[in-house]
């Protein structure tokens, strides 16, 4: 399966858009551009293959780097991802709590009856995608859920009277959100240039953790685009909602790792998680978060060998195959799934 078009939002804090310019500047090749005042995305244009560096009103964030639109394939801007990620880094970027990583997906292709259909996925899907990104984004007002808005206990029949009931997805948009772009799923991205925003995910400087999420969000999208039923219950697992959007296809070659699977409540993989996870976040150094996981009476020991299992996880991109899957250092992190690249 092929990641549809994706476009990736990067906002930092303590680096200026003047400075992130610079550093940008820096790429032999890069293409990219400075808007001294911020503006929509949709509200101008600019060659394909362009980098934008913009200011961002949000607490704590200084600048936002914007993507152009990326491919896997044969696309030289989706390999220029990590340079510019890396050119961020060297200049000083840090991320925050205030910070996100906003992920573009392709939805030219979908009609409002696909749309209607995405958000009932959405509904279906929302407890166990906040589960993946960290606990500064759960309760934030810059990516609300629609849980807020809307009551689903059906999410296939919430999906089929959006349809019903809304001549456009501008309706749709307004039924699910109030006109609130700030949503988690932002239906306003669609309006403006075809593609659907996820807002959800916390800013981070680590390409794989975008790719990845990308990755399970434009299985998604295929998902509303296709014919297959709409789920009559919400997710009650991560691995379950993983595996609607990404199933396994046996006998497959390669495999592909996912977003990391939640530990268990109550566990000691639990505690790390939520802690380096947030740490992270708030561009903690790995001795505050050592001090954090002691203080929850965790051995510093322990604490190293659960940071060194995550650090792995958040570098990785593949593992051999479902079943040696178990044998990975970092397994108990992730979820692996055969090759899906089509």
């Amino acid at each position: 399966m092929t990641m549809r078009t994706i476009g990736i939002e990067i906002e930092v804090g303590r680096t200026s858009e003047a400075a992130a310019y610079r550093a940008l500047q820096g790429i032999n090749g890069l293409r990219v551009i400075e808007e001294s005042d911020w503006i929509s995305h949709e509200s101008r244009t600019y060659p394909a293959g362009t980098w934008k560096v913009t200011p961002d009103g949000s607490p704590g964030v200084e600048s936002e780097t914007v993507s152009p639109k990326m491919v896997e394939a044969d696309d030289p801007t989706y390999g220029e991802l990590r340079k510019v990620i890396e050119a961020l880094t060297n200049a000083g970027a840090k991320v925050n709590r205030g910070c996100g990583g906003h992920i573009h997906i392709d939805a030219e292709d979908l009609t409002k009856k696909d749309i209607a259909r995405l958000m009932g996925l959405w509904a279906a899907s929302e407890t166990q995608m906040f589960k993946l990104v960290a606990r500064s984004r759960r309760n934030s007002g810059w990516c609300s859920k629609l849980s807020t808005v809307r009551t689903v206990r059906n999410p296939a029949k919430f999906a089929k009277d959006l349809d019903r009931d809304h001549s456009t997805v501008r309706d749709i948009y307004a039924a699910t959100s109030g006109y609130n772009r700030q949503m988690a799923i932002n239906l306003n991205a669609y309006l403006g240039h075809n593609a659907v925003e996820f807002r959800l995910h916390q800013g981070t400087l680590n390409a794989d953790k975008f790719l990845r999420f990308a990755r399970l969000l434009s299985g998604m999208v295929d998902f509303a685009k296709s014919s297959q039923p709409l789920p009559t219950t919400k997710f009650t697992t991560v691995a379950q909602m993983i595996d609607t959007f990404l199933p396994v296809q046996a006998n497959e070659g390669e495999g592909e790792t996912l977003p990391m699977k939640m530990p268990a409540e109550g566990t000691k993989a639990r505690r790390a998680y939520d802690i380096f996870s947030d740490g992270e976040a708030r561009g903690l150094s790995t001795t505050q978060m050592y001090n954090r996981c002691e203080a929850t009476g965790m051995p510093r020991h322990s604490a190293r060998r659960w940071m060194n299992a995550y650090r792995k996880a958040c570098r990785a991109t593949t593992t051999p195959t479902t079943d040696t899957a178990a044998n990975h250092e970092a397994a108990e992190w992730l979820k692996a799934r055969p090759a899906q690249l089509g």
